[in-house]
């Protein structure tokens, strides 16, 4: 399952349409049903996307994500982010 704990999923997709690696974080103003840990809906997506080639430099990124996920300190402040900007400088401290 991707979904993990407290309204965040991490699904990923690896396609040979896939051009390069990304990440993608989407919050839904709807929480939605998902497969999680805790059994409740999810309002926030972590998403990479996986080129069909691809070095393995995305488990990096999806080990370390999940990582972060471990810290409620790092959810709470995702959750509160309010500007791409924000978001971004919480994945790169």
């Amino acid at each position: 399952s991707t979904g993990m704990e407290q309204g965040i999923a991490i699904p990923h997709a690896q396609d040979a349409t896939i051009n390069r690696s990304a990440m993608l974080v989407v919050r839904l103003q709807q929480p939605v049903e998902w497969q999680t840990f805790d059994n409740q809906p999810v309002d926030t997506l972590i998403s990479f996307l996986i080129p069909e080639h691809d070095n393995g430099a995305h488990l990096h990124y999806l080990s370390n994500t999940a990582k972060l996920l471990t810290h409620q300190s790092f959810i709470k402040q995702l959750k509160a982010a309010h500007t791409p900007m924000q978001i971004l400088t919480l994945f790169k401290e």
